[in-house]
């Protein structure tokens, strides 16, 4: 009686543990799941707010990267575009003359030139390779990015050498 009383509290013990490892399997995949509702909600929320159209990014191309090129000649930098244009606009500013104006500065004209547009991290730029600066500004009338990149100047690596 002894053997079938155990063989039983087994069997019962490994119902128990197998109902327990699917309750916590269960548990896991309900949780996974309403992480991936809220993610594709945020998303979608995103996308209202901030719809990132590579049409935007051209638009602004056609329309004020010119106007943009003339601001940085003015500071002493050139402009060059650089990416996709698929998610945003990379425009990478490349001292061209012997006295140029600070990286700030030409980015604070840039923000003048463009119009309606704000920072998206502060103005603190990031820092990148080789000493590149980067700051990422939001444009409302295109509904997109702008990130300029700006090349050091070679007085401010010859330290690094």
């Amino acid at each position: 009686m002894a053997e079938v009383h155990d063989r039983h509290r087994k069997t019962a013990e490994a119902w128990a543990l197998q109902f327990h490892q699917n309750t916590e399997i269960h548990t896991v995949a309900k949780n996974a799941y309403a992480q991936a509702l809220a993610d594709q909600e945020a998303e979608a929320e995103l996308a209202e707010l901030a719809p990132l159209r590579p049409s935007e990014c051209q638009r602004f191309v056609d329309e004020r990267l010119a106007d943009v090129r003339e601001c940085a000649r003015k500071f002493g930098y050139a402009i060059a575009l650089h990416g996709s244009l698929a998610r945003d606009v990379d425009l990478v500013a490349v001292p061209w003359v012997a006295e140029v104006k600070p990286a700030d500065a030409l980015v604070a004209a840039i923000m003048d030139t463009v119009h309606r547009c704000d920072f998206c991290n502060g103005e603190q730029p990031e820092d990148n390779p080789h000493g590149r600066r980067s700051w990422s500004i939001w444009m409302h009338e295109y509904s997109t990015y702008l990130d300029v990149s700006v090349t050091p100047l070679l007085s401010d690596t010859k330290g690094d050498e």
